[in-house]
């Protein structure tokens, strides 16, 4: 009677977490659905030039075409063409939003029967399902449109999870049947051959995703060793086929994957010591989730510069791989080396685009939350009084709720987003000033732009895109002299940036400093000769000089190209009376 009615009680716990699991994460994150687009959702991501008005599913066929210095992420794109449709041509974020929650809901779920597989214990594995769904770490890939990339590729990663513990399961079951009965099958399409595939084909769409999903062959081969306890050969004979399934889907990404390509150089001796700092550094950020931001700036010049905290996060790395490691509780140590494997791509072993503003993310902590709910449930299942466990369990994991529903409304907007990070993170990255300057620019805040876009600049004097910026509100101002400034400064950043070319021409020409405008107005003509709207300011140009063969010239080309506008036709007009006469 006792064990039937301890099954009816875990029947009980089971259907009472795959509840919590829905309704708590759906009550703490949906305030998000009234969030707006920020950082790269419009700019790279959701817009007309991915999804036409009208016609959202334009370029399906073509997400699946690796193209240059764009993240390739085809199974995300198609997602995000179904969205635009639903929400029409104004990119309706809500249900953008929404569709993260979804994402993210299920894949508690799906972390929930993993963790049940690997404890055999309902209320422990809700504990750590919890972790992973409430931890204030995970609001940055839950609250940001975006990173749905991350979402997705993570629910077929862990699905891959899912299917692979199913087959190895079913195998076992499989093989004490056939040694009981003796009896064999001429079925050769068996249900653990069915786990093998479906596992194959989540892998595959978990990289197409993003291409971070090329972690879970690793994490799957962690957990064979540590459900299985074999030898490293043994456990490489049954996992095998995943790593190999992933390594030509991984190299097509290489052809495009923008976070792959970077100017920045980092010597590979010291890459170690930005790993360990990257270890040590999340550690700090799961234990004490009460800093998070957008940027922490964490350059790998930065880290290196900054020894002290770079020696504490490097002591933790370590401290807590030997605490670990000479544990009886292996899962504590297979836990670990799972949570270090989910941001192995970006770890700083290798350089990566986003290491121009920082080496760490909370985002690329999103798999790796699944290897600190291990850590939590191997911990917590150490207490030995079931109600001290259970009581301490759902404190911590209350506080963390509380936190988590705090720190979402960061992402509320641009402007709060990096609000918070600037508050938190003042004096590291001139990228935090430069995007709140662009966000207070676009709401027509230049004051506070100007202030930011100076900040920025004085963090950061390479910084191109804060110089030019600036220069726009000090030519919209009619502060001429200062726009030219500034764009001179541009331009020796990057002698190629048209704008940049262009609208100093505009101020030259605003100053009666024709010949100049005319230069100007030349060098971008010569970069793209085909900005019908530069020829006509300089037939203005030389039209004020009184070179009215020249204007009449500039003035014709611009009609070639674009044969109805007005302003040319017009000025024309003005030019071939004025010579006549």
């Amino acid at each position: 009677m006792k064990k039937k009615k301890q099954a009816l009680d875990e029947s009980k716990i089971s259907k009472f977490a795959i509840l919590a699991l829905i309704v708590v994460p759906l009550i703490v994150y949906f305030q998000s659905s009234n969030f707006s687009f920020v950082w790269d959702d419009l700019p790279l991501y959701i817009n007309n030039n991915h999804f036409p008005t009208g016609n959202p599913f334009h370029n399906i066929f073509s997400f699946f075409i690796p193209k240059s210095n764009e993240m390739y992420i085809p199974i995300t794109y198609f997602f995000w063409a179904i969205l635009s449709f639903l929400s029409g041509s104004d990119f309706n974020p809500v249900l953008f939003h929404l569709f993260n929650i979804i994402i993210h809901i299920l894949n508690g779920l799906i972390i929930f029967y993993i963790l049940k597989f690997i404890f055999k214990d309902n209320l422990l594995s809700l504990f750590g399902t919890l972790l992973f769904s409430l931890h204030p770490i995970q609001v940055e890939a839950v609250a940001w449109a975006s990173e749905l990339r991350g979402l997705l590729s993570g629910m077929f990663g862990f699905l891959a999870i899912y299917f692979y513990l199913s087959y190895y399961q079913n195998l076992i079951n499989t093989e004490q049947i056939q040694k009981n009965q003796k009896t064999d099958t001429n079925d050769k399409f068996t249900p653990k051959i069915k786990f093998l595939i479906l596992a194959g084909v989540s892998l595959i769409f978990s990289v197409l995703s993003k291409p971070s999903g090329v972690v879970f062959p690793l994490i799957i081969f962690l957990l064979d060793m540590m459900l299985i306890r074999d030898n490293i050969i043994s456990t490489f004979k049954r996992t095998w086929f995943y790593i190999i399934l992933i390594i030509p889907v991984f190299i097509l990404t290489l052809f495009s994957e923008t976070e792959s390509k970077t100017d920045l150089s980092v010597n590979i001796f010291l890459r170690p010591l930005i790993f360990l700092d990257s270890i040590g550094f999340y550690i700090k950020q799961i234990i004490y989730p009460l800093d998070l931001a957008a940027n922490y700036g964490r350059t790998p010049p930065f880290v290196l510069q900054n020894t002290l905290s770079l020696i504490i996060h490097i002591i933790l790395a370590i401290s807590l791989f030997l605490i670990f490691l000479f544990k009886k509780n292996k899962r504590l140590l297979f836990g670990y080396l799972i949570f270090i494997a989910g941001f192995l791509p970006v770890s700083g072993l290798v350089t990566f685009y986003y290491q121009l503003f920082s080496t760490v993310a909370d985002r690329y902590l999103y798999f790796s939350m699944f290897g600190a709910s291990i850590i939590f449930v191997g911990l917590i299942s150490e207490i030995k009084k079931q109600n001290t466990r259970n009581i301490f369990s759902a404190t911590y994991l209350f506080v963390l709720t509380i936190v988590t529903f705090s720190q979402l409304p960061v992402w509320k907007n641009e402007i709060s987003l990096w609000n918070n990070t600037i508050k938190k993170y003042p004096e590291v990255s001139a990228y935090s000033y430069f995007a709140r300057g662009s966000a207070y620019m676009e709401a027509g805040k230049n004051q506070e732009a100007i202030l930011d876009f100076s900040a920025a600049i004085k963090l950061d004097s390479t910084l191109e895109l804060a110089y030019y910026n600036r220069g726009n509100i000090y030519f919209d101002n009619g502060n001429f002299a200062a726009a030219i400034s500034d764009y001179t400064t541009t331009l020796k950043l990057n002698p190629k940036n048209l704008n940049a070319l262009i609208n100093r021409g505009l101020s030259y020409s605003d100053i009666n400093m024709f010949d100049k405008a005319i230069s100007d107005f030349s060098l971008a003509l010569d970069i793209d000769s085909t900005k019908s709207d530069v020829y006509v300011n300089r037939g203005i140009a030389y039209a004020n000089l009184g070179n009215m063969e020249s204007a009449i010239k500039d003035f014709q080309n611009a009609l070639k190209i674009n044969p109805d506008d007005e302003f040319a036709k017009e000025n024309l007009k003005m030019a071939l009376e004025s010579k006549n006469k």
